[in-house]
């Protein structure tokens, strides 16, 4: 496992990075001011740039424990070689999967070290157990459609000279979105979203890695100073929390990671739709700036296979078909209107078979021994007034028993 490399990796040691800080390359200066966006650029590009090269861990043989995998093709072959021995700062999970299996390495998406999610191009550290979890997982979908997110952040910046990111994350769900302030009161449209769709293409042909770095505080927030959102994600964070960053091609990010080998693993991937949000859900700007900052949301899906977009577009049609909001409405049940929205009001043949829902519940209620009661709910966020009842009444949260 070792071989020449690994053997003359012994007198080496793995590396973390500080950030080299002076006026070559800072300009303390600009700290409590807005930059321009080519300069906002240039200070992220030299920040990453001037780090310099501290030992972290020394090099030397360490034993890794392999946890078959839920779902790999790789699992039995993992299994036929439950420990390993490896070097710690220069050995990676990809490494350790290549060695197995090359089907294994292929469908790896991202490793767990100990309980902790890792990057497959990451050296391991320390005597570990790991595992090797494949794209198809809910870890490696989560990572995966996390990539997607980069992907679509580097696609922003370089077709909207300008454009400054805030939050780009995977959802739960599935899918992922970034969300960005472009200058100059510039909207995104969705004419634009094939143009997105088209640099997204070139970054997955161009196969970036995604390289992860660890800095402290001071660096990553000279680095960001013209960003006010990635400044307020700094202040968030406690105090003893260590600082990472990531880079795709020219976009570096703070971010916890881990993240895909490469970008060129995300080979289908369509954008979905643009939404306005508020920064961080909140009605005011980072601390010094008055105004009420409104971003664009852009919200894309994304699969390793063609075939699997395509699975999930028809599935998508299928349920836009069976929605009870549309079907609702056709019928001429309910409608809604765009000063109560997500609220339907109903019509006269959607309020009698309401009322045949209620009378059902109620007996079934009656029927199982509860008695009903009735109280006046104000909604206290929309007429700000305090709460009449406490949130939690005696038996009153009860539900009733499946029927």
């Amino acid at each position: 496992m070792l071989g020449r490399r690994g053997l003359r990796a012994l007198g080496r040691s793995i590396i973390r990075v500080r950030c080299f800080h002076g006026s070559a390359v800072f300009r303390s200066d600009l700290s409590s001011q807005r930059l321009d966006v080519e300069g906002y650029l240039q200070q992220r590009e030299r920040g990453w740039r001037s780090t310099i090269e501290q030992p972290s861990v020394v090099a030397r043989a360490i034993e890794v424990r392999l946890r078959p995998p839920g779902g790999n093709d790789g699992g039995a072959a993992v299994a036929g070689r439950p420990r390993i021995d490896v070097i710690a700062g220069a050995t990676t999970p990809f490494e350790i999967a290549k060695s197995i299996s090359g089907k294994l390495a292929k469908t790896t998406a991202v490793a767990r070290v100990d309980g902790q999610l890792w990057d497959v191009s990451r050296p391991l550290e320390t005597d570990c157990e790991l595992e090797l979890l494949p794209l198809d997982s809910p870890e490696g979908r989560q990572v995966f459609w996390h990539s997607s997110a980069h992907v679509l952040g580097l696609a922003l910046e370089e077709v909207f000279p300008g454009a400054m990111l805030d939050d780009g994350p995977p959802l739960a769900d599935g899918g992922f979105f970034y969300d960005v302030e472009l200058p100059g009161g510039q909207a995104i449209t969705t004419a634009d979203l094939a143009l997105i769709e088209a640099k997204m293409k070139e970054i997955v042909k161009a196969k970036h890695g995604f390289e992860r770095r660890e800095v402290s505080r001071e660096c990553a927030r000279e680095m960001f100073t013209g960003n006010r959102y990635k400044t307020a994600v700094l202040d968030r964070l406690p105090g003893d929390e260590s600082i990472t960053l990531y880079r795709c091609g020219e976009l570096v990010d703070l971010c916890l990671g881990p993240h895909l080998p490469h970008t060129g693993l995300i080979q289908a991937f369509t954008l979905l739709k643009l939404s306005a949000v508020h920064w961080g859900g909140q009605l005011q700007y980072p601390a010094g700036h008055a105004q009420t900052p409104q971003l664009q949301r852009v919200h894309g899906i994304a699969f390793p296979k063609a075939k699997q977009l395509k699975e999930w577009t028809v599935l998508q049609e299928e349920a836009a078909r069976r929605d009870h909001r549309r079907i609702g409405t056709q019928q001429k049940l309910w409608f809604f209107h765009p000063n109560s929205p997500g609220n339907a009001i109903f019509l006269p043949h959607g309020t009698r078979i309401r009322n045949r829902l209620i009378d059902f519940l109620k007996k079934a209620y009656f029927e199982r021994g509860f008695d009903e009661v009735f109280f006046v709910y104000f909604p206290t966020q929309l007429l700000r007034l305090p709460p009449t009842f406490p949130s939690r009444l005696p038996r009153w949260d009860l539900s009733c028993p499946a029927v």
